[in-house]
């Protein structure tokens, strides 16, 4: 479904974020914690302003969601030339970056090195309970 911005609600709306974009530009989460709105309504509003080649992306920033890193664009008013998505990383390289935060975090570091141990441990046959017939025999 295609949303439309033409009430009056939406045009404030749209006035707020030229307001907000006219600095050093903001992702949209921000946006959308400064207009009181769902991410779904400013990443709509966000998409219909670079239709109208009225917002573009001025640089690009990164956050951790739990495990994973995710890039995130930073818009500004007016109408310029995108920068370009950075790369993704390579396996090698997220998992160095992996390696070095949990060596900062030792307690995580320690439970990682202890989970490691107990992978490496088999397990062995109880002798004392060998006598006790399963129930398939």
């Amino acid at each position: 479904m295609k949303m439309t911005f033409i009430t009056e609600r939406a045009k404030n709306r749209i006035a707020r974020i030229e307001q907000l974009l006219q600095g050093d530009g903001m992702p949209v989460l921000e946006i959308c914690a400064a207009l009181c709105i769902t991410p779904r309504w400013g990443r709509e509003y966000i998409r219909y302003l670079r239709e109208q080649k009225k917002v573009y992306i001025v640089s690009w920033t990164r956050t951790t969601d739990g495990k994973k890193d995710h890039p995130l664009a930073v818009y500004r008013w007016g109408d310029g030339k995108d920068k370009r998505r950075p790369r993704r990383k390579s396996g090698a390289q997220r998992q160095r970056e992996t390696r070095e935060r949990m060596v900062e975090d030792d307690l995580a570091h320690e439970v990682h090195k202890a989970r490691r141990r107990a992978k490496r441990v088999k397990p062995s046959r109880d002798w004392t309970a060998a006598w006790i017939l399963s129930k398939g025999e």
